[in-house]
Protein backbone atom coordinates (compact mmCIF):
# COMPACT_ATOMS: atom_id res chain seq x y z
CA UNK A 1 0.00 0.00 0.00
CA UNK A 2 1.07 3.53 -0.30
CA UNK A 3 0.07 7.08 0.34
CA UNK A 4 -1.36 9.36 -2.24
CA UNK A 5 -3.33 12.81 -2.12
CA UNK A 6 -6.56 12.94 -2.53
CA UNK A 7 -7.16 14.63 -6.44
CA UNK A 8 -9.89 16.70 -4.92
CA UNK A 9 -10.60 19.00 -2.16
CA UNK A 10 -8.50 17.31 1.30
CA UNK A 11 -5.50 16.89 2.19
CA UNK A 12 -5.61 13.63 3.99
CA UNK A 13 -4.02 11.12 2.25
CA UNK A 14 -5.78 7.74 0.41
CA UNK A 15 -4.52 4.46 0.74
CA UNK A 16 -3.77 2.46 -2.84
CA UNK A 17 -2.37 -0.46 -3.81
CA UNK A 18 1.51 0.61 -5.59
CA UNK A 19 1.05 0.05 -9.31
CA UNK A 20 2.98 -2.85 -10.41
CA UNK A 21 6.75 -2.33 -10.20
CA UNK A 22 8.21 -5.63 -8.68
CA UNK A 23 9.52 -8.29 -10.98
CA UNK A 24 6.41 -10.43 -9.52
CA UNK A 25 3.72 -8.55 -9.94
CA UNK A 26 4.77 -7.19 -13.35
CA UNK A 27 4.40 -10.86 -14.35
CA UNK A 28 1.41 -11.23 -12.56
CA UNK A 29 -0.21 -8.38 -14.28
CA UNK A 30 1.67 -9.47 -17.60
CA UNK A 31 0.32 -12.97 -17.51
CA UNK A 32 -3.37 -11.46 -17.43
CA UNK A 33 -3.70 -9.79 -21.05
CA UNK A 34 -1.74 -12.29 -22.72
CA UNK A 35 -4.12 -14.82 -21.28
CA UNK A 36 -7.42 -12.35 -21.98
CA UNK A 37 -5.41 -11.75 -25.60
CA UNK A 38 -5.94 -15.64 -26.49
CA UNK A 39 -9.58 -15.75 -24.93
CA UNK A 40 -10.64 -12.96 -27.35
CA UNK A 41 -8.49 -14.14 -30.22
CA UNK A 42 -10.26 -12.90 -33.59
CA UNK A 43 -12.73 -10.77 -31.68
CA UNK A 44 -10.68 -7.65 -32.86
CA UNK A 45 -9.90 -6.15 -29.40
CA UNK A 46 -7.19 -3.09 -29.14
CA UNK A 47 -5.07 -3.80 -26.02
CA UNK A 48 -3.99 -0.73 -24.66
CA UNK A 49 -1.25 -1.28 -21.66
CA UNK A 50 -2.28 0.98 -18.52
CA UNK A 51 -4.10 4.26 -18.63
CA UNK A 52 -1.67 7.60 -18.30
CA UNK A 53 1.29 5.74 -16.54
CA UNK A 54 2.61 9.39 -16.34
CA UNK A 55 0.05 10.71 -14.33
CA UNK A 56 -1.81 9.94 -11.01
CA UNK A 57 -2.71 6.52 -12.28
CA UNK A 58 0.48 5.25 -11.76
CA UNK A 59 1.21 5.01 -7.76
CA UNK A 60 3.03 5.99 -5.95
CA UNK A 61 3.94 8.55 -8.45
CA UNK A 62 4.80 8.75 -12.33
CA UNK A 63 8.21 6.94 -13.24
CA UNK A 64 8.73 6.23 -17.20
CA UNK A 65 11.44 3.55 -16.05
CA UNK A 66 8.98 1.48 -13.99
CA UNK A 67 6.02 2.20 -16.54
CA UNK A 68 8.16 0.67 -19.49
CA UNK A 69 9.22 -2.66 -18.04
CA UNK A 70 5.51 -3.00 -17.49
CA UNK A 71 4.95 -2.27 -20.77
CA UNK A 72 7.79 -4.24 -22.58
CA UNK A 73 6.89 -7.40 -19.66
CA UNK A 74 2.79 -6.95 -21.07
CA UNK A 75 3.58 -6.46 -24.91
CA UNK A 76 5.85 -8.97 -24.86
CA UNK A 77 4.04 -11.11 -23.33
CA UNK A 78 0.39 -10.89 -25.49
CA UNK A 79 2.66 -10.49 -28.97
CA UNK A 80 3.88 -14.03 -27.68
CA UNK A 81 0.21 -15.87 -26.91
CA UNK A 82 -1.79 -13.84 -29.37
CA UNK A 83 0.90 -12.94 -32.54
CA UNK A 84 -1.98 -11.33 -34.31
CA UNK A 85 -3.17 -8.79 -31.23
CA UNK A 86 -3.54 -5.35 -31.63
CA UNK A 87 -1.21 -3.87 -28.93
CA UNK A 88 -1.09 0.03 -28.12
CA UNK A 89 1.09 2.01 -25.37
CA UNK A 90 1.53 4.15 -23.17
CA UNK A 91 -2.03 6.16 -23.35
CA UNK A 92 -0.07 9.03 -22.14
CA UNK A 93 -1.52 12.16 -20.23
CA UNK A 94 -0.87 14.69 -22.92
CA UNK A 95 2.30 15.24 -24.66
CA UNK A 96 5.11 14.70 -21.64
CA UNK A 97 8.61 14.17 -24.18
CA UNK A 98 10.78 13.09 -21.06
CA UNK A 99 8.92 10.51 -20.54
CA UNK A 100 7.23 9.26 -24.13
CA UNK A 101 11.09 9.74 -24.82
CA UNK A 102 12.69 7.19 -22.74
CA UNK A 103 9.66 4.77 -23.33
CA UNK A 104 9.79 4.98 -26.93
CA UNK A 105 13.57 4.82 -27.10
CA UNK A 106 13.22 1.14 -25.11
CA UNK A 107 12.48 -0.74 -27.95
CA UNK A 108 9.34 -1.05 -27.24
CA UNK A 109 7.96 -0.43 -30.66
CA UNK A 110 9.02 -3.51 -31.92
CA UNK A 111 5.98 -4.80 -29.94
CA UNK A 112 3.50 -2.16 -30.38
CA UNK A 113 1.14 -1.34 -33.37
CA UNK A 114 0.31 2.04 -32.31
CA UNK A 115 1.48 5.37 -29.59
CA UNK A 116 -1.48 6.40 -27.91
CA UNK A 117 -1.79 9.99 -26.26
CA UNK A 118 -4.96 11.70 -24.58
CA UNK A 119 -3.60 15.36 -26.10
CA UNK A 120 -5.37 17.08 -23.45
CA UNK A 121 -5.16 20.96 -24.08
CA UNK A 122 -4.94 23.86 -21.95
CA UNK A 123 -8.88 25.02 -22.18
CA UNK A 124 -7.42 27.91 -23.69
CA UNK A 125 -5.85 26.54 -26.43
CA UNK A 126 -7.61 25.25 -29.31
CA UNK A 127 -7.92 21.51 -30.25
CA UNK A 128 -5.95 22.31 -33.70
CA UNK A 129 -2.25 23.03 -31.46
CA UNK A 130 -2.55 19.73 -31.10
CA UNK A 131 -1.28 18.89 -34.79
CA UNK A 132 2.08 20.13 -33.69
CA UNK A 133 2.78 17.58 -31.10
CA UNK A 134 1.17 15.22 -32.84
CA UNK A 135 4.15 16.21 -35.71
CA UNK A 136 6.55 16.06 -32.70
CA UNK A 137 5.44 12.63 -31.67
CA UNK A 138 5.59 11.05 -34.85
CA UNK A 139 9.15 12.04 -35.10
CA UNK A 140 10.32 10.68 -32.36
CA UNK A 141 8.38 7.71 -33.19
CA UNK A 142 10.06 7.40 -37.05
CA UNK A 143 13.38 8.20 -34.95
CA UNK A 144 12.80 5.10 -32.68
CA UNK A 145 11.45 2.82 -34.72
CA UNK A 146 12.94 -0.26 -35.28
CA UNK A 147 13.94 -1.11 -39.19
CA UNK A 148 11.70 -4.39 -39.05
CA UNK A 149 8.53 -2.02 -38.47
CA UNK A 150 9.06 1.32 -40.27
CA UNK A 151 6.72 4.31 -39.20
CA UNK A 152 3.95 4.78 -41.11
CA UNK A 153 2.74 8.37 -42.01
CA UNK A 154 -0.11 9.85 -40.49
CA UNK A 155 -3.17 9.92 -42.46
Amino acid sequence: MVDARRAVGESAPERHLASPRHPESVAAFARWPAAAAVHFRGKHVLWEIYNEPNGDFWRPKPDAAEYTTLALATAKAIREAEPSATIIAPAMSGFDWKYMESFLQSGVLEFLDGVSVHPYRDPNQPPETAAADYKRLHELIDRFAPESKPAKSPS
